[in-house]
């Protein structure tokens, strides 16, 4: 099957509409950085992008539009989190852009053998993994989300 990550990124709504924008630029459906994650909102405007079991591989071309992303993140100071957490118990990759103003709520984002988030629970799910980023759903019947 091949070496799988789990991946979260947590940001603002600043950052969510960056990635958005830059995500429906790209044409190509398995280059977009958006492509099979889920989405989420939390209830004080956080939003919190992440996948459980995805082939992370840098030379991917929507691995490397995401990280493009999130330099353009750091760039215009959009607050953020990032962890990448692979297989192997030592695999774990954090890239964040603290600022003055950082979120506290964003502040306690840390990694840990598997992505803690003190806000889980409290999403809504905004895009499920591989649907439509324009398509708001309702959860389908006997659907735990």
């Amino acid at each position: 099957m091949g070496y799988c990550s789990q991946i979260a990124l947590k940001t603002t709504s600043e950052g969510w509409i960056l990635l958005k924008r830059y995500n429906d630029m790209i044409t190509e459906e398995d280059a977009k950085p958006l492509a099979y994650l889920n989405v989420e909102k939390t209830l004080t405007g956080f939003y919190k992008i992440s996948h459980t079991d995805i082939k992370w591989h840098k030379g991917y071309a929507q691995v490397v539009n995401f990280y493009r992303a999130l330099t353009q993140m750091e760039e215009q100071n959009i607050p953020f989190v990032f962890i990448r957490i692979g297989e192997d118990i030592d695999d774990i990759e954090v890239k964040n852009n603290w600022t003055e103003d950082m979120p506290d709520e964003l502040e306690t984002f840390e990694p840990q053998t598997t992505i803690y988030d003190e806000d889980e629970g409290s999403y809504e799910t905004i895009v499920a993994s591989g649907k439509d980023l324009f398509t708001l759903s309702e959860p389908e019947e006997g659907s735990d989300k």
